[in-house]
């Protein structure tokens, strides 16, 4: 009984974090969502809260805890403790119970909720960035940018179209192995897979439309590779594709083709040339200049005191998850963080057979873009620790009939 109270508890969840227009009509706010959420896991499940990947969060939260009653401006307010806990444990919680109670009931439910929901404010979202090209981005920092801000809530959300790097490798997956089995899964997930590919590209977030193109050519090449090859032997040929993707030619070549299908006037059109420059002539400017000078100041406050972090945390740019925590925390401290996305992705990879490598393409993809840029609330995480690992289950259930029918 708690298994099919829980399915739907999930179904509401990812209402709540993917359908952005509830926020007009539930007056709660997306904190006590989240709280919520994990704490009837927690009581649902509480064996859940044993799993290395909880361990090593709680243990990290409460460091970051300390340094809020330090006064460390980093963590400062509260909500910088408690929000991102929230945010990275309802995550790991919904991919922990999926593999721990493994059912087609719920991955099933929770992959189709999550699709649909991304199809619905995708096709709404569209003629929105027409009206505002630059609302999903803009949104993320301000609904007062717009005329109406009932806008704000009728596009997809900017953390979303992030968290959706992390899915395209697999979605290529499934349309390789659909291909010749059944023509109408293959269509509909085709036309996801052009429909979120779309959404990315028309958002204005480059970095995010690089990576999902990088995804999308890594995922191609290792699909279309002999599969008989063994997980070793792939994930050492992912490596030399990196290789050939990440030079100047390669990027440089990828960046030549996009180009032209953005006019002159947008953003992406813009960070695409300063992005060619600087392949081009070593040095930067625009906004490729601005981040890139983020970029150092980070990297240099880390380099001050590295193994306990920074003494000046209210300068640190916030422009690299990664780069900003071990700013803040220094090596020693930022280790239960790491700890906690390497015992997550360990776990997963543990429990996949057919979609190991593919799942490890997309964690590199994600792992770039928390390099490359902040955290934007639930919605990247989410995508990386739960949607994905559920999604390669999903396409082995369907695929490789990996698990028995169980309906609990």
């Amino acid at each position: 009984m708690k298994h099919i109270l829980y399915k739907y508890i999930t179904v509401a969840f990812l209402i709540f974090q993917l359908f952005p227009p509830i926020w007009l009509y539930i007056p709660i706010n997306e904190s006590s969502v989240l709280a919520i959420f994990v704490v009837i896991t927690i009581v649902l499940f509480p064996d859940l809260l044993g799993s290395k990947s909880m361990i090593f969060l709680l243990m990290y939260t409460l460091i970051t805890f300390i340094k809020f009653l330090n006064g460390n401006a980093f963590f400062t307010p509260i909500n910088n403790v408690v929000v991102p806990f929230l945010n990275v444990s309802s995550a790991l919680l919904i991919a922990t119970y999926a593999f721990k109670y493994p059912n087609i009931s719920y991955i099933k439910t929770t992959i189709i909720t999550t699709f649909v929901l991304l199809t619905i404010m995708t096709i709404i979202s569209i003629p929105q960035l027409i009206v505002y090209p630059n609302i999903i981005r803009g949104a993320s920092v301000s609904a007062a940018r717009f005329d109406n801000v009932i806008v704000y809530y009728w596009v997809i959300g900017y953390g979303t179209i992030h968290g959706l790097v992390a899915i395209f490798a697999p979605l290529v997956f499934l349309l390789k192995k659909t291909f010749r089995k059944n023509k109408w899964t293959f269509l509909l997930w085709g036309i996801e897979t052009v429909l979120l590919f779309y959404i990315v590209f028309a958002a204005n977030a480059t970095m995010a439309l690089l990576i999902s193109t990088l995804a999308i050519i890594a995922g191609l090449i290792i699909n279309f590779t002999n599969f008989t090859l063994n997980n070793v032997t792939k994930l050492v040929l992912f490596g030399v594709i990196c290789l050939l993707l990440f030079n100047k030619t390669t990027i440089y070549s990828l960046l030549d083709i996009m180009q032209p299908h953005f006019s002159e006037s947008s953003s992406n059109y813009v960070k695409i040339t300063e992005m060619k420059d600087y392949l081009t002539y070593g040095y930067t400017y625009g906004d490729l200049g601005a981040r890139e000078s983020l970029y150092k100041r980070s990297s240099s406050l880390f380099w001050e005191s590295p193994f306990l972090g920074t003494t000046k945390p209210e300068q640190i740019s916030l422009h690299s998850y990664i780069l900003d925590r071990l700013a803040a925390l220094g090596i020693i401290l930022f280790i239960p963080l790491f700890l906690t996305f390497v015992s997550h992705i360990k776990f997963v990879y543990k429990n996949l057979n057919q979609t190991k490598v593919i799942y490890v393409i997309s964690c590199c993809c994600y792992l770039l873009m928390l390099f490359l840029k902040n955290d934007f609330g639930t919605g990247t995480f989410l995508f990386a620790f739960s949607i994905l690992p559920i999604l390669c289950l999903y396409i082995e259930n369907i695929l490789f009939k990996q698990y028995q029918k169980n309906e609990i």
